[in-house]
């Protein structure tokens, strides 16, 4: 993907089971009819459910973090944020129901574009209140103005799928886990 100027945007918010399992299940149904070749219209309808699903319950959200780039450490920044799919040390270790949850949604929009501006103005109040619930809102808040014929590569995962094994407390407090900002 190199050659091609982008922004690369990231939000990944934190849920306790036991308080949001009903978001859990939202966000699993919206993934499950997500395919990976979809075109940008199903995209666009899909990260802005899920964007919906987390607004409406963005009280429940215990930690998060996000990250906007409109630098040459975009590609960086999609291959370090897609990590916990495929490094197992980065996914919960328990064997036990319950715990926590994690949903990531990750976009990488042409530079400069409408698509960009909306993401880019997402993010540039944020510097006053960069780990608040209404950061995150308003960031999700921007999700259906943005066009998928902008965005380059997308992804949105939710960890873990089932309901099996969540990250524990002690996991969360783990040096890996430590870029998740408990929210105020």
């Amino acid at each position: 993907m190199a050659g091609l100027p982008r922004s690369f945007f990231s939000v990944e918010l934190c849920f306790s089971f036991t308080q949001a399992m009903r978001v859990h299940d939202e966000v699993r149904r919206v993934l499950n009819r997500t395919a990976d070749e979809a075109p940008p219209g199903l995209k666009w309808s899909n990260h802005r459910a899920i964007a919906d699903v987390l607004l409406t319950s963005i009280e429940s959200a215990s930690r998060g973090c996000w990250e906007y780039m409109d630098d040459d450490t975009s590609d960086v920044m999609w291959d370090d944020w897609l990590l916990p799919m495929t490094d197992r040390s980065r996914q919960p270790a328990g064997n036990e129901a319950g715990g926590w949850f994690t949903m990531t949604m990750m976009l990488q929009a042409k530079k400069n574009t409408a698509t960009d501006q909306v993401l880019a103005r997402a993010f540039a109040g944020a510097s006053d209140s960069l780990w608040t619930r209404g950061t995150f809102a308003t960031m999700l808040q921007a999700i259906p103005a943005i066009s998928f014929s902008n965005v380059v590569r997308d992804a949105l995962y939710l960890m873990p799928r089932d309901t099996t094994c969540g990250f524990t407390d002690d996991e969360l407090e783990l040096e890996r886990m430590k870029y998740l900002r408990v929210l105020g």
